[in-house]
């Protein structure tokens, strides 16, 4: 499916603010129409057709071509950008397939609600609107584009002054061909808005509604909702994940988080942190191979910050919307070779000061449960379609995540306890590998 983004506006109310095109200001260091072509990229989208007027060449200058970004982008110009973006919305005709998915460049959108939303199905020439029933959540109301939405889904009414409605319009659409022949009338008979044309298209019973459920949405007019903007994106997109351990989720995402927000205005991306939380830690068990006992403490320091730096590859990424499946395969590649560096530099210390069997056994089992840990948990998820999850409580506290992990190695450091903290994550890992087996078993009746 292909995408058109309606990005020709001077944004006027938002300029008086800011000084700038809101669809070129930053957010988080990313400006609000990149974020709203990679939200698409994320639910999809490989194909762009950008309608642009005011200030088209510095629009063309931010996205170029689309390469970069990893999609094709074709423009088309508005010389009429001064009047009603229905007027761009009716530039597309002729030059998009249908149907296709219709975005403002100035919305902010949660990027699973696009994903949700693309699933809907069209029928007999019919186009959709993602609509919000949450009335109550939704930002400068006064100001929002209402919908009045029958017990059938079909929208009856659309505009902002109408008085009767129970959702507002998100300004996510998917469009079929009959908007535009709808669009033709419109326009020629002097209605320009968008909505004009979509309240048209309700008259012939010709758009639907769609439920956002519980995704949220802002429409960038002012400066007010701009910061609406900011607070939606960092506390709906950055978050804490569900595998998160009990360290990253008390301890680590207080410091990855801010510092998470301070590194997005600069640029950084997720990979940059992930190659200098994979030094960190690395680093760290240099000390322990040179048996440099006065570094122990500055190196358990060290491969914590690269823990709680860790968290911030994942945060940026999704602050960008620049989730890959490359950055989450080199994010996990790297996060394994530096465990073991780091496990293997402490055994390495422990067994030289004690070469027992028993040291040799207990640090070969951390080793191995460092990595068949992780390594278990990705094939039961891939092998039966969901996480893993202790139904009994007994065993709740078996966390062998890698926070906890290296928050582990930390502890025995700064206690000078590193057989222990080595005996801890064989124990752990290698339990939570058991505990997934044995989920898994055949139960007896199989067997008869």
């Amino acid at each position: 499916m292909q995408a058109a983004i309606l990005a020709a506006g001077k944004s006027s109310r938002f300029r008086e603010s800011f000084g700038v095109n809101k669809l070129l200001q930053p957010l988080f260091g990313m400006p609000l129409l990149k974020r709203t072509l990679l939200t698409a990229r994320y639910a999809g989208i490989n194909e762009f057709f950008i309608v642009v007027g005011y200030e088209k060449s510095k629009i063309k200058k931010l996205l170029g071509d689309g390469r970069e970004l990893g999609v094709k982008i074709h423009y088309i110009e508005n010389p009429d950008w001064e009047k009603e973006n229905g007027i761009s919305f009716f530039k597309l005709k002729g030059k998009i397939m249908t149907p296709f998915l219709l975005l403002m460049g100035d919305h902010v959108i949660e990027p699973d609600m696009l994903k949700e939303f693309l699933k809907t199905r069209l029928y007999n020439g019919e186009s959709a609107l993602a609509v919000d029933y949450k009335l109550d959540k939704v930002f400068d109301l006064p100001e929002a584009t209402k919908v009045l939405v029958d017990e059938k889904g079909r929208i009856k009414k659309i505009g902002k002054k109408i008085k009767k409605f129970n959702a507002v319009d998100t300004g996510v659409f998917l469009i079929n061909d009959e908007a535009f022949e709808v669009a033709e009338k419109v326009i020629s008979s002097g209605k320009e808005k968008l909505s004009d044309i979509m309240q048209a298209l309700t008259e012939k019973d010709y758009l639907k509604g769609v439920d956002i459920g519980p995704y949220r949405w802002v429409d960038v007019d002012t400066a007010a909702d701009y910061k609406e903007a900011e607070r939606l994106v960092f506390k709906k997109i950055v978050g804490g994940k569900p595998s998160d351990g009990w360290v990253s989720r008390y301890i680590n995402r207080n410091f990855s988080t801010p510092l998470t927000r301070f590194l997005a205005r600069f640029g950084v991306k997720p990979n940059q942190i992930t190659l200098a939380s994979f030094a960190m830690i690395s680093l760290a068990a240099l000390p322990f191979f040179l048996q440099k006992e006065a570094w122990f403490i500055p190196a358990a320091f060290l491969a914590q910050l690269g823990s709680i730096i860790d968290g911030c590859d994942g945060e940026l990424a999704r602050l960008q919307v620049s989730m890959t499946s490359f950055g989450a395969w080199f994010d996990a590649v790297l996060d394994r070779i530096a465990d073991t560096i780091f496990t293997a530099g402490i055994f390495y210390y422990v067994f030289l000061q004690n070469p027992s069997p028993l040291t040799f056994l207990v640090g070969s089992l951390a080793l191995a449960g460092n990595i068949l840990t992780s390594y278990s948990a990705k094939e039961y998820k891939l092998s039966f379609g969901k996480d893993f999850k202790f139904l009994n409580k007994r065993f709740a506290f078996v966390s062998s995540s890698r926070d906890v992990r290296i928050f582990a190695l930390f502890l025995g450091i700064i206690l000078g306890k590193l057989f222990l903290a080595l005996a801890f994550i064989a124990f752990v890992t290698n339990l939570s590998i058991l505990l997934r087996f044995i989920d898994r078993l055949p139960r007896r009746e199989y067997l008869k």
